[in-house]
């Protein structure tokens, strides 16, 4: 794999997803509520049902943006308007666009915090994103020793105190893009496959069900999307090149 531009930056159009692409975007969700009342039309009943559904209006406003933004990025893909844009599910609930372009097949994935949401494409291959805020964690050993695998147990506990809170959110946000990518969300357990964490080893899926060669199958790398926040994209084989892309409000369709 490599890495086209170490930058975040609005490509120019047309942009295209070629089949050894993976393109990664990063957008700042609080910098749209001033645009939800342009951005909501473009969500499909479905969508505004889910949102309605949220307590406060500030969760309300971040999944219209977010949604509203996904929606807009694949539109540029699909040559279509965001509006136009459908869903399907898989048979384990994770979504994909029903829209086709040449027969190629869009996989995506997203995730967000409360300031940054990253977007994350590819056409017929599996991928995975998430990105944790890093905040402190009182009980971390605790969370660890319930959430993480015994392998990546023994290396947590081996790990100085300074270096836990690193490692932690190496092994959460890795471990999430993984179940992401796989499309089985909560219901693969975290303990099922071993990553890397500790902050001075590569980044690395290492064994799914204790096996090393199953593992091979997958790529996982670090993004650095802003300071005070983690991230890791899990994609399928390794032949891909790595572009990274940032939304900006005033380019929505």
């Amino acid at each position: 794999m490599t890495d086209g531009c170490p930058c975040w930056h609005y490509p120019a159009r047309p942009i295209r997803l070629a089949p050894r692409d993976v393109h990664i975007w990063r957008a700042f969700p609080c910098h749209g509520a001033t645009f939800i009342d342009q951005l909501a039309p473009l969500l499909s009943e479905d969508e505004l049902s889910r949102a309605a559904s949220f307590r406060f209006e500030s969760d309300r406003n971040r999944f219209i943006v977010c949604r509203a933004i996904l929606r807009n990025i694949l539109g540029l893909y699909l040559g279509i308007g965001p509006e136009h844009v459908k869903f399907r599910m898989g048979p384990l609930g994770k979504p994909y666009p029903a829209n086709e372009s040449g027969g190629v097949q869009i996989q995506f994935s997203l995730s967000h915090t409360h300031h940054i949401a990253l977007y994350a494409f590819t056409s017929n291959r599996r991928i995975g994103v998430d990105i944790e805020q890093v905040r402190t964690i009182s009980n971390l050993d605790q969370v660890a020793a319930f959430s993480f695998s015994d392998y990546e147990n023994h290396v947590f506990r081996s790990l100085r105190p300074d270096r836990k809170e690193a490692a932690f959110y190496n092994c959460w946000t890795r471990k999430e893009a993984y179940v992401k990518a796989i499309g089985e969300g909560l219901s693969s357990p975290f303990r099922a496959f071993d990553v890397s964490l500790s902050p001075d080893e590569p980044c690395r899926l290492l064994r799914i069900n204790g096996s090393a060669d199953e593992a091979l199958l997958w790529s996982m790398e670090t993004l650095e999307p802003a300071p005070d926040h983690v991230a890791a994209v899990v994609v399928e084989k390794f032949d891909y090149h790595m572009n990274r892309y940032e939304w900006k409000f005033d380019q929505t369709n």
